[in-house]
């Protein structure tokens, strides 16, 4: 097997074990996101989860870096209000917005993943975000 080839076996993840582990009644939704969701990952690959939390929820167990049957699991917590600085920041919403567009939800309370993809869909990179991200990389450039 050449270095570009792999089997399924070799990308197989048991989803509803990781669901089990990791979804807390606290999170708004746990979503998949990073290679796996995009359908490009490969046997050396981390599994990246995001869980979407209420602004108020507790920090919630199982946040971190875990390694789990030879494969890394990323696990990442984002509160609602750090999830609004996507939409408008720039220097932010450059990496944030493809993913979540990308994002796959694995559990999703009440649509509020759905609600954040669609509205990542809509997302256009306007006048006023272009004058947010002018004013940014002059900050970042000239200090």
């Amino acid at each position: 097997m050449g270095t570009s080839e792999h089997s399924d076996a070799d990308l197989a993840v048991d989803w509803q074990d990781l669901i089990g582990r990791f979804d807390r009644p606290e999170a708004l939704a746990l979503v998949l996101s990073g290679s796996y969701a995009r359908g490009d990952a490969n046997p050396l690959s981390d599994v990246d989860l995001v869980r979407f939390t209420a602004e108020t929820a507790p920090s919630l167990p199982g946040s971190g870096s875990h390694l789990l049957d030879d494969r890394l699991v990323v696990v990442t917590d984002v509160p609602a209000g750090e999830v609004e600085s996507y939409f408008v920041q720039p220097e932010l919403a450059v990496g944030r917005i493809p993913g979540l567009r990308q994002a796959r939800p694995l559990r999703d309370r009440d649509g509020v993943f759905a609600a954040l993809q669609a509205r990542a869909h809509a997302f256009v990179w306007d006048a006023a975000m272009q004058a947010r991200a002018d004013a940014y990389a002059s900050r970042a450039m000239v200090g």
